[in-house]
């Protein structure tokens, strides 16, 4: 057998033994390892120094080739647990070696992190250079070591596994520098394994905890871990049932065949969401959304959401003492789409906070969809009806009892900082870590001390805080002579005294002279100068001031009376009265009325105040009263036109008239031409007469 192979054979046996003992804690186990391994490195069993950032020395060196057998020795005796769990038909974390004591793989993962939290001296070789304290064992090794037994196990062990080094895991990762480090990438590849190994629906706590786990390990602006193409998950299927007429549901009632059919087709744009900037889907949606929330006004609720997250926290951690049941196929994100469920479902509070969320969601995209709006060739920004929706989802939410109110609340406040982080991604992403506050030197700190007690207190408040203190000081100065006077002797004849530092650095002394407190403040050689000057602007300018009256005047802008800042805001007006009062007093005799009439009388003083206003308004007013004149000219000149073509058609067909009844009059009189134009019963009577 090689040196290798004994090193390794004597370091799993060490831990098989402080493993299979109660009384041995992580660090012993660690430590009596090396300790039987490397026999020469001389690893002593007590600890030598505490360091900075909570790193630990150890008093011995270990050569780069024991480093290495003791990184592989700890992943062979991790597949070594992992199969031993496997034999004995347990859990990897109720795997124990020591009967009654604590879970041995849990054990030696606390052991092994601990090993990568402390340092040791690596061996120099001859000739060199002084070796550098290194880890003994590497946070990438330890990794390594977590990534073997996750590979190793089912989900059930890799969920005890991955929940008992978690925490552990964000705590190393802290100190690994750069994202592309070894550990990093290892975690990283060993989570989007585990993630693809699990089930979307039936694993959803643990992918959770997982994906929790990557964002806790990698900044938030690393792209590894946010979606910049804004792709969507729309591979789910969805059954949806064929309802024939006269189906009825498990209650027994008939089942709305329109309604189950436009419920679960709405699935199909809530998993799909860059489809509804299209104006055809998107007014599809509103109405399919409309019809479900009619039918759930329509119908009460009689299962509540009362099932609480600290309910379910208890009932998990009962089914775990009672045998380590896998609580985790008790919660899904997919809900039955069954014709026989669906009158059942409806009436489920929390089914409906389902699909609520949903529609929130949803709307929510078309007022922010961020990236998914580039992918959509035909995307409109006209959602009509949105905000009402949006309202109305608002509402159902906070009728959906229990807590339906405060549920409300919760998803409006997600959403709104969801724009934060859509606005965010639409940047690129921008890295949220800032450079540090350049520090002030020692002296810039005591002269804005100063300038700030100076404007507080004043040269008196200082001088009197001086006086106080003089006391105190000239104390302090005494005690520091007497000190400096019984160290000289020792120290001009070398003694101990002459390693020991000075007592009270030297300072700002307040006890002084009035000049020495005052170079520290900045005082301007004009202090009169300072209240004159332009930038103090105490009162604004009375046309800038008044600016929203003019505004409101302008017979341009078309601002009634009902909207404008005079007639609705009282306090403006109040202050324009005072402002007027200032520089224009005169205009204040020509008021009239009362208090109601304070409006008027202030714009036709603004009239007085700016002639050129005046002016101008009026000549807008008569622009706009000759093109109304020229308006209505040309509308009466169309009339006429209109009027004259109707009259020149009403006789010609008079005309007709009149030539139709002269033919039918020689008819009636046998022929006789009728040349005086009379009608065609007198012209027969005279042909009678002259017969007779």
């Amino acid at each position: 057998m090689t040196v290798y192979l004994t090193a390794c054979e004597r370091i799993k046996g060490a831990f098989s033994a402080g493993l299979a003992s109660q009384d041995q804690s992580s660090q012993q186990i660690a430590l009596k390892a090396l300790h039987d391994a490397f026999p020469d490195a001389g690893v002593q069993l007590q600890l030598q120094a505490q360091q900075p950032g909570g790193v630990t020395l150890l008093d011995g060196t270990l050569h780069e080739a024991d480093r290495v057998t003791l990184d592989d020795s700890l992943r062979q005796f991790a597949v070594q647990l992992a199969q031993q769990a496997a034999s004995q038909g347990v859990p990897f974390m109720q795997l124990n070696l020591a009967s009654g004591g604590p879970p041995s793989i849990a054990r030696f993962l606390d052991t092994a992190y601990w090993m990568s939290s402390v340092v040791v001296r690596l061996a120099q070789a001859e000739g060199g250079p002084a070796a550098p304290s290194i880890r003994l064992v590497e946070i990438a090794s330890y990794c390594k070591l977590i990534e073997d037994l996750l590979e190793l196990g089912t989900i059930r062990d890799n969920m005890g596994v991955f929940m008992h080094i978690e925490h552990q895991m964000v705590e190393l990762m802290s100190k690994e520098v750069g994202t592309t480090s070894p550990a990093r990438l290892c975690m990283l590849r060993s989570c989007n394994n585990l993630l693809r190994r699990l089930s979307k629906s039936q694993d959803l706590q643990l992918c959770g905890r997982i994906l929790v786990f990557i964002a806790r390990i990698y900044p938030l602006g690393d792209k590894s871990g946010v979606n910049l193409q804004g792709t969507v998950n729309s591979g789910l299927s969805l059954p949806i049932d064929e309802v024939a007429p006269g189906d009825v549901d498990s209650n027994g009632e008939p089942i709305d065949a329109k309604l189950y059919t436009t419920f679960w087709g709405l699935q199909n744009v809530f998993k799909n969401p860059q489809s509804i900037l299209q104006q055809s889907v998107w007014a599809k949606a509103v109405q399919d959304m409309n019809l479900v929330l009619e039918e759930m006004d329509r119908r009460k609720v009689t299962v509540k959401a009362g099932y609480s997250f600290s309910q379910a926290q208890t009932q998990q951690g009962a089914e775990g003492a009672a045998g380590g049941a896998d609580t985790s196929t008790n919660n899904t994100v997919k809900y039955l789409s069954s014709s026989k469920l669906f009158g059942l479902q409806m009436r489920d509070a929390s089914f409906r906070r389902q699909f609520l969320v949903q529609c929130a969601a949803l709307l929510h995209c078309t007022q922010k969809p961020g990236k998914l709006a580039e992918k959509v060739a035909s995307s409109s920004s006209n959602f009509e009806g949105a905000q009402e929706l949006s309202n109305r989802v608002s509402a159902a939410m906070a009728r959906t009892e229990e807590c339906g109110v405060n549920f409300a609340n919760a998803v409006r406040h997600i959403l709104k900082h969801e724009d934060e982080w859509v606005d965010w991604k639409t940047a690129g992403c921008p890295a949220f870590d800032k450079p540090p506050a350049p520090s002030l030197p020692a002296d810039l700190h005591s002269t804005l001390a100063a300038s700030l007690m100076g404007n507080v207190l004043g040269f008196e408040g200082l001088e009197r805080l001086a006086a106080s203190k003089r006391p105190q000081q000239q104390q302090q100065q005494q005690q520091q002579q007497q000190q400096q006077q019984q160290l000289q002797p020792q120290q001009q004849a070398g003694g101990p005294g002459a390693k020991r530092r000075r007592v009270g650095p030297a300072g700002v002394r307040l006890g002084g002279p009035a000049q020495s407190l005052m170079r520290h403040i900045t005082v301007p050689e004009d202090q009169m100068a300072g209240l004159a000057a332009a930038e103090r602007k105490l009162l604004p300018d009375i046309q800038e001031f008044v600016h929203p009256v003019l505004e409101g005047m302008d017979p341009e802008s078309g601002i009634d009376e009902d909207y404008r800042m005079l007639y609705t805001d009282k306090v403006y007006a109040w202050k324009v009265v005072r402002m007027m009062s200032r520089s224009h007093l005169s205009q204040l005799s020509a008021f009239k009325g009362g208090a109601t009439d304070t409006p008027k009388n202030i714009e036709d003083a603004m009239m007085n105040i700016f002639p050129d206003k005046r002016a101008q308004f009026d000549s807008y007013r008569q622009q706009q009263r000759e093109q109304q004149a020229a308006a209505e000219a040309a509308e009466a000149a169309e009339a006429a036109a209109t009027n004259g073509a109707a009259d020149g058609q009403e006789g010609v067909e008079a005309g007709g008239q009149q030539q139709e009844q002269q033919q039918q009059g020689q008819q009636g009189s046998g022929g006789v031409v009728v040349a005086d134009g009379s009608n065609g019963e007198g012209n027969a009577a005279g042909g009678e007469h002259r017969e007779g």
